[in-house]
């Protein structure tokens, strides 16, 4: 296999993407913690914060709607920029599949072709 550019370009885009993911669930696995509102809402969500001095189950170190945002901003983006690395990595080959597909659909509908059910009058 000849080793190009593009070739290292999307292997090493794979490795940082899968290890950003990887860390993303270590994250959410350690630090997940929930803020009450004051309106009463709770809010969950992760980040690396001292977990010693506070035994309740809300948290009491305070955010900003801002960095609330920004956290729940975070969560989404990295995996739909994971998706989109991937679907754009093996575009070539989802086309190829998507149009064995269509043809296989295609083939069978010309080849057996329905009529009306029986009537009674």
């Amino acid at each position: 296999m000849k080793v190009t550019v593009k070739y290292i370009t999307i292997k090493t885009l794979i490795l940082l993407m899968v290890t950003v993911m990887g860390l993303l669930i270590a994250n959410t696995a350690i630090f997940l913690h929930v803020h009450e509102l004051s309106d009463g809402s709770l809010i969950s969500h992760a980040h690396p914060y001292d977990k010693t001095d506070e035994k309740h189950p809300e948290k009491t170190h305070q955010h900003s709607q801002t960095d609330l945002l920004l956290i729940h901003s975070l969560e989404i983006l990295f995996p739909l920029i994971f998706l989109v690395l991937v679907l754009i990595v093996f575009e070539k080959k989802i086309s190829v599949l998507f149009d064995l597909k269509t043809a296989c659909h295609l083939l069978i509908f010309d080849v057996v072709k329905g009529r009306a059910p029986p009537v009674l009058l």
